[in-house]
């Protein structure tokens, strides 16, 4: 089990990210059912997922085209895909599901945060056993495009996504977690299956339509205490280089970075240790002010050593405990009180003291050298202009008159 209703986490702001390699996943997802709900931008994860839990290797280009194929790596196409049809509208269908002696992966393609696909089909495999430990969920893009008109398609987004946790909440367990990750950024000039050519008109005017459904998604998730991971401010800076050309989709880069976000998110608010960059420690707290992690029997350990036990998802750290960035006059005045730190300890070496008093030298010799210029220059002006001659007397000027 995973979490509890009244402990939530609000990933709003960019935060640095923890490198999780094979070993390190295994660990955290051992004996534990997970369900990933969204559209093809999440399957690119579910896909990244189970290649991570496998090798320790980034997907290759053709693994992240291939679309509703039989088997990925040891999974299974469980309905829809190639198994029925295949099309780029809002009745496709694709389920997906990888499970080995320690994991259970399922992926539900869907193309709206709340209808009927969802009620009958994914929400009754919720109430079955083994019920999922982590719900990953994610659906913006076709919701604000292909559902009405523009301010129509974004109220029915918000209510949709309303009626989506509140059937949650009386389904799921309690321990359970939930995660929404909210829409991610597209080119101003996307294509797919998601805009149709009468709606054309609005790609260049999608990104925000996407930003403005994210904020008030994010309003409606901290009113009904629901995790929220903000996927767009990190992936925003990357477009231009790790994005496909049709502006939706991503390279596989991306997709394990976004990976290492979903789990960097879940290891902070569970309080597990969080796996150091290059392996040497794994007892690394990365946001400063958040509490002490707690460190675990290891990636070797059997399941039951580890100090989180059956629940790992309590005393989750709230938003405030991060540290805010702090005023630039602070920042500065912390700058200059490092640099003349740095000044001071360099004049005390015994080095910096020769050096300093050849300086010394050396500027006593050039001021020297300046004075005599100086002079020299006063006296050749005074020679010029004449200001060193006799003063005339007015008494010697009277007498020649």
């Amino acid at each position: 089990v995973y979490s509890s209703q009244s402990s939530i986490r609000l990933s709003a702001m960019p935060m640095q990210v923890a490198l999780f390699s094979k070993k390190d996943l295994r660990t955290i997802l051992h004996n534990k059912n997970i369900v990933l709900i969204g559209d093809s931008c999440l399957r690119l994860t579910y896909k990244d997922i189970v290649t991570l839990l496998q090798e320790d290797r980034l997907m290759e280009l053709k693994e992240c085209k291939a679309k509703g194929e039989f088997s990925f790596l040891g999974d299974k196409l469980l309905t829809g895909g190639q198994l029925g049809e295949m099309s780029n509208g809002i009745n496709y269908r694709e389920i997906r599901q990888f499970q080995n002696d320690h994991n259970r992966i399922r992926f539900f393609f869907t193309t709206r945060v709340y209808n009927s696909y969802i009620q009958n089909v994914i929400l009754p495999y919720f109430k079955t056993d083994p019920k999922p430990d982590l719900v990953i969920m994610s659906s913006t893009l076709w919701d604000t495009t292909r559902y009405g008109k523009q301010g129509a398609s974004l109220s029915s987004f918000i209510k949709n996504l309303e009626k989506l946790l509140k059937e949650l909440e009386d389904i799921l367990n309690p321990e359970c977690l939930f995660l929404w990750c909210n829409g991610l950024p597209v080119s101003s000039e996307a294509f797919g299956g998601f805009l149709q050519s009468h709606v054309e008109y609005r790609k260049k005017a999608l990104r925000f339509d996407i930003l403005e459904a994210n904020y008030y998604a994010r309003q409606v998730l901290e009113q009904n205490k629901r995790n929220y991971l903000d996927l767009n401010i990190h992936m925003r800076d990357l477009s231009d280089r790790y994005q496909v050309k049709d502006g939706v989709h991503w390279k596989a880069e991306a997709t394990r970075f976004m990976t290492h976000l979903l789990f960097t998110h879940i290891c902070l608010s569970a309080d597990i240790d969080l796996p150091f960059s290059n392996g040497l420690s794994r007892k690394r707290q990365l946001l400063p002010g958040t509490p002490k992690l707690a460190y675990y029997g290891g990636p070797d350990a059997p399941f039951s050593q580890n100090v989180f036990g059956q629940c790992w998802y309590k005393n989750a750290p709230d938003l405030e405990r991060v540290r805010t960035p702090k005023p630039a006059e602070i920042r500065r005045s912390e700058s200059l009180d490092r640099s003349r730190n740095r000044y001071v300890s360099r004049a005390k070496s015994p080095k910096r003291s020769i050096s300093s008093d050849r300086c010394k030298k050396n500027m006593d010799f050039r001021n020297s050298r300046q004075q005599l210029s100086r002079n020299s220059l006063k006296h050749n002006n005074s020679a010029r202009f004449g200001h060193n001659l006799p003063k005339f007397e007015s008494s010697s000027r009277t007498n020649l008159i």
